[in-house]
């Protein structure tokens, strides 16, 4: 057998031979700028979608003396899928914390800090009950 017959039998002549895939480096570097640009498009696509999630409540500028207990721990919220990965808790604020006592969304009483974007799916009572400890 002689070098153009094992050769032939191992494949390498396509590789070599007249009819084989040649690409200029510039073809190389626009099809990754392709491939790359279009991975981009399909991330921002898949990103911007709307969908709805659970997130955690918690109470802000807790003082060390008191207890403070939640009637829910988690609220539905909706948004885009971007700005629902990077929400973990959503802030809830006492407007007169003045000790011990109950305070109710609905009376006013609590304020619901929510990041741009996020809205609530729908109405919740949330009360919260502050308690020496």
């Amino acid at each position: 057998m002689n070098r153009k017959q094992i050769d032939a039998l191992n494949g390498s002549e396509q590789q070599n031979g007249e009819y084989a895939l040649r690409r200029s480096r510039r073809a190389n570097i626009i099809a990754a700028v392709v491939c790359l640009a279009l991975a981009f498009v399909v991330w921002v696509v898949l990103m911007g979608f709307g969908d709805s999630d659970h997130v955690a409540l918690t109470v802000l500028d807790q003082q060390e003396a008191y207890r403070y207990t939640l009637s829910n721990d988690l609220v539905e919220v909706k948004g885009s899928l971007a700005v629902l990965r990077s929400t973990t808790e959503i802030g809830v604020r006492l407007k007169d914390d003045d000790g011990d006592g109950v305070y109710r969304l609905s009376d006013g009483e609590l304020e619901l800090l929510l990041p741009d974007g996020i809205q609530l799916v729908s109405n919740f009572e949330l009360t919260v009950t502050v308690e020496a400890k």
